[in-house]
């Protein structure tokens, strides 16, 4: 405890810029919610500093607190104080984990599913062919609910990286990329990373696909293993540094948080080539095109909470897409957050319901995002809903109108 003490204390600079002014009771999609002061960043801070001060002992129960947290850095990024939030989270939950472990199944399943992703990719595969022999009954049976619908969107029959692994030389080269699928697009959107392939191929830039796939270490260091995470994320900038390209260009934006702005906080380092989303790589490229999109009906975007450009992402989509766009009224986030999802499925789902409500009452035809994460948290509130759609990258639609 003293030792955790010391390292909370190391914090007490962060902690002391909160002036408990509130503005971040009201873009905290917990809070706003639920109206309980442990829910948003304040009261965590609260929490963080009575630890060092010695007025609050019980690790499990502060854990649980800072662990009901999405994550999504909305307060962050609206404190007129300029907290970083999420860095003093991922730190303390590192912190308190050391005083109170993971159960040992977590544990395990750390260490063998991002330690060990050759093992994952087998039983990817193995779960792949499961659901394509049995169908979606069984599946739903096989698979942890409430993940995600069967029917709209499976696991990928095999895993991106085995079959697309190594060069893909675009004739009349221009560029070459590092392509990171990260573990969504690997084991479940493979076809994302064929689009991103397929599309960029067509614009003259050679992509090298990562042999292995090496998580980005969110969700290591969101369950506090802060040195798995680091691990994890050394171990990608390693692996950037053996391939000669002008950056990386990512399928998903937690991924490039991790990669390149908490990841390098934490790991006191830098990766040795830019990281980029690929929408922001194709507008710096001049690669895009505009098509049409006018037939579809109502289109809207859900902009993720980590995309590091919203208002470049909702720009460019307008700006390419051609059609009948909508803005919704409720712009926050979808109630994914990577492992919350899993441990708190109820409020996950409750803060997704009036986003997809209002995408059913306004008669919204296609639903476009960039990240995996928020695809599977929107599409199952929609099947919910009884909406059959599925929330598509805009790759989809640039890729099938060149």
């Amino acid at each position: 405890m003293k030792e955790a003490l010391r390292e909370i204390k190391e914090l007490e600079e962060f902690l002391l810029r909160c002036m408990r002014c509130g503005f971040c009771q009201g873009v905290c999609p917990l809070y706003q919610m639920e109206a309980l002061e442990p829910s948003v960043a304040r009261g965590k801070l609260a929490l963080l500093e009575a630890v060092y001060q010695g007025r609050l002992k019980e690790a499990e129960r502060i854990i649980s607190h800072l662990e009901y947290c999405l994550l999504c850095r909305r307060c962050a990024e609206n404190c007129p104080s300029g907290v970083e939030t999420d860095y003093i989270f991922f730190k303390a939950r590192e912190v308190l984990r050391g005083i109170k472990g993971l159960p040992w199944y977590q544990r395990v399943l750390l260490s063998t599913a991002l330690k060990r992703p050759r093992f994952t990719g087998v039983a990817s595969a193995i779960g792949g062919a499961l659901v394509k022999m049995t169908g979606k009954r069984v599946a739903e049976k096989v698979y942890l609910p409430p993940f995600y619908p069967r029917a709209i969107v499976r696991p990928a029959p095999v895993p991106f990286i085995s079959g697309k692994k190594g060069w893909h030389r675009a004739s009349g080269e221009r560029d070459r990329v590092i392509l990171y699928p990260g573990c969504a697009v690997n084991y479940i959107f493979d076809w994302w990373g064929d689009l991103a392939i397929d599309y960029l191929l067509g614009h003259g830039v050679s992509v090298w696909v990562p042999l292995e796939n090496v998580c980005c270490g969110i969700h290591a260091g969101s369950m506090g293993q802060g040195d798995l995470m680091r691990e994890l994320v050394k171990r990608n900038w390693e692996t950037m540094g053996e391939v000669e390209a002008s950056c990386v260009v990512t399928l998903c934006p937690t991924c490039l948080y991790g990669l390149s702005e908490i990841g390098p906080r934490l790991a006191h380092g830098e990766p040795p080539l830019p990281v980029i989303d690929i929408l922001q790589y194709v507008a710096k490229e001049g690669l895009e095109k505009m098509v049409s999109v006018e037939g579809v009906g109502p289109v809207t975007c859900h902009i993720p909470c980590h995309y590091p450009q919203p208002s470049f992402m909702v720009d460019f989509l307008k700006g390419t897409l051609l059609g009948d766009w909508v803005d919704l009224e409720n712009r926050g986030c979808c109630g994914f957050g990577g492992t919350f999802t899993l441990k708190n499925p109820g409020a996950s789902m409750d803060i997704l319901l009036p986003k997809v409500s209002e995408v059913k009452i306004r008669g919204i035809k296609a639903v476009f995002t960039c990240c995996p994460g928020c695809a599977l948290q929107i599409t199952q509130g929609l099947a919910r809903q009884g909406v059959g759609m599925r929330v598509q990258h805009p790759l989809e639609v640039m890729v099938e109108n060149e």
